[in-house]
């Protein structure tokens, strides 16, 4: 279960794979065929992983039975227990269908607490500013860039030699501009 307190929102698949040391098969909504997210929800310890169409992890909700505190938070803590830990939300969300359902949001910290009957029943974390690069973001950027401005990347390559450039703990980087001769005048 603590292996979920390690992933961090904007990771894709593959690097949740690896945190959590196992293969992740993804799912679509079948009760909203329009929606590009995908998810994975571990039944047995409460935890549910939503993914947006470019495979980045956008949130994480932990619902019954898991039972490890989040940031000092536990399912089924009553709202004054909250409110002492984490103080007054920056949002409180009544639903006016289901009177028993609160959420609070913490922009802030992006997490929510969604209660019903006055109770913890999830823990969320999102990103409220939605600020993750999707691929067609990367392939824009990578774009814009003229051929003028693009870096050779041959200058950069790491050779065998790297471990010669250390001294003393520090890397010591040099290059062609570098001289060991004094300047003549």
């Amino acid at each position: 279960m603590e292996k979920y307190f390690l992933l961090k929102l904007g990771m894709n698949l593959s690097e949740v794979e690896k945190v959590l040391d196992q293969k992740i098969t993804l799912e679509r909504y079948t009760h909203s065929p329009d929606s590009k997210n995908l998810f994975y929800v571990d039944y047995t310890i409460g935890t549910y992983l939503l993914f947006t169409e470019d495979i980045i992890l956008e949130s994480i909700s932990f619902r019954y039975p898991f039972y490890v505190a989040v940031d000092g938070i536990k399912i089924g803590m009553n709202m004054n227990e909250v409110e002492k830990i984490k103080g007054v939300p920056e949002e409180n969300v009544i639903y006016d269908k289901y009177s028993e359902m609160v959420e609070w949001h913490y922009y802030s910290k992006n997490i929510t607490y969604l209660f019903i009957d006055n109770k913890v029943y999830e823990i969320s974390f999102y990103n409220f500013d939605e600020s993750y690069l999707t691929k067609d973001d990367i392939d824009t950027l990578v774009n814009a860039v003229s051929d003028f401005d693009k870096i050779d990347t041959s200058y950069f390559e790491i050779t065998s030699n790297f471990n010669k450039l250390i001294e003393n703990g520090d890397v010591v980087i040099s290059s062609s501009f570098d001289s060991d001769k004094p300047t003549e005048n």
